[in-house]
């Protein structure tokens, strides 16, 4: 009797402590519901994953495999697949509800994660009102993942727990987790730079190792050396078809750094030609390392803070990739990390993270109106919010507060 007494107040301690946290999984189910009862559970990307593992299982083609419509076409490395082939034993339908229980799960972990590793027992405001205010912020990321079934919010959970290794030196588990995420998109090499500057070559060199081992595991499925190398030439054309059509910087939409530049100032006129928008790039490119460079150099040894040095990395990733605004939830560590050093901030960093946050977030469709929605895409407002947030920790850098 004692002992279900004790049991019963550890879980409504456990509700009152982490309500926020609670509240976010409740969020996330309820979307679950509303696509199954609104008939939009879809989940596309994930279908495409699903029946390209039952196409690897059988030793078929991975690519110009095109499934309902051309525009579902797998598109990824030939070793993504490995990793959906163990669900491949139950239904589409069953793995989609299990994909998105397990996807909000990693959700939650990751608000938990940040929160821990990051206030690191200091002052700040109360964890259940930055869950909240995470969620606020970050769900019309995370809910678009869910929808689509797609790995980004996955990758960027990926990426936190990876930095942390590192900071711990667990190089091994830090670089194997690393590696396998560079198989489903590269933004994971953002690392690289920092393992450099730190001088982490045993890092790299485990790095190198489990991106050479992943490489081969393919043959277990594909035996003849022709059709191994197949599936890697099959992956390099369409890399080629997707770098093709992606948008000019001088084009609405593209929401990379070089494209606001060279859309918002006059940097733009000088860009008449190939050789000198790959110059501008580079250009840039060589000004944001030097920049980052200057900033981790600044972080204290021990630095609780020391995790922002992510932060600001994984925020440049969709500011250096041609993608769309999903990319953006790998701000996710930035937003969390500025909510619970919030105390710490000037007044006018103040204004401008809360300025971030609405830029980051704030583009709902179904609240806006799609006309609304649309322009504010094709104007970047989104990037506006991430460089906002990169200014806020860069601030707060200098000052020894982040």
């Amino acid at each position: 009797m004692v002992k279900t007494t004790i049991d019963k107040k550890k879980i409504v301690s456990f509700f009152i402590n982490n309500w926020g946290l609670i509240l976010i999984a409740f969020v996330c189910l309820c979307f679950m519901f509303a696509d199954i009862i609104n008939h939009r559970f879809w989940m596309h990307d994930l279908n495409v994953y699903y029946r390209t593992a039952l196409q690897f299982v059988k030793g078929d083609s991975l690519y110009k495999v095109y499934y309902e419509a051309p525009k579902y076409v797998y598109k990824y490395s030939p070793v993504a697949p490995l990793f959906y082939v163990p669900f491949t034993f139950i239904s589409f339908e069953l793995f989609k509800v299990v994909y998105w229980l397990t996807l909000t799960g990693i959700i939650v972990f990751s608000f938990h994660f940040i929160y821990k590793k990051v206030s690191n027992g200091q002052k700040a405001i109360s964890k259940n009102v930055i869950y909240v205010l995470g969620m606020l912020i970050l769900a019309l990321h995370f809910l678009r993942e869910l929808h689509l079934g797609q790995v980004n919010y996955l990758l960027f959970t990926s990426f936190v727990v990876s930095g942390y290794l590192y900071l711990k030196e667990q190089n091994l588990l830090g670089s194997t987790l690393l590696a396998i995420t560079i198989f489903f998109k590269p933004f994971g090499l953002i690392f690289i730079p920092w393992l450099l500057l730190k001088r982490n070559f045993k890092a790299l060199w485990f790095l190198s190792i489990s991106l050479i081992i992943l490489f081969f595991i393919p043959i277990l499925f594909y035996p003849t050396w022709n059709g191994f190398i197949g599936l890697y030439k099959g992956w390099m054309n369409e890399l080629a078809i997707e770098l093709s059509h992606k948008q000019s910087l001088l084009q609405g939409g593209n929401h990379t750094i070089f494209s606001l530049v060279a859309r918002y100032t006059p940097i733009g006129y000088l860009l008449t030609s190939t050789v000198a928008t790959k110059i501008f790039q580079l250009v840039l490119l060589l000004a944001i390392g030097l920049l980052f460079y200057y900033y981790q150099k600044k972080a204290k040894p021990g630095n609780v803070f020391l995790l922002n040095n992510f932060a600001f990395l994984f925020t440049l990733i969709p500011l250096f990739s041609f993608t769309s605004e999903n990319a953006f939830c790998f701000a996710g560590l930035a937003v969390l990390s500025i909510l619970i050093n919030f105390n710490y901030l000037t007044l006018a960093e103040r204004i401008v993270s809360i300025l971030g946050f609405i830029c980051i977030g704030g583009n709902f469709s179904e609240i806006l109106g799609k006309q609304t929605s649309n322009y504010l895409d094709q104007i970047s407002l989104i990037s506006f919010g991430a460089i906002a947030l990169l200014t806020v920790l860069y601030s707060a850098r200098l000052r020894g507060k982040m």
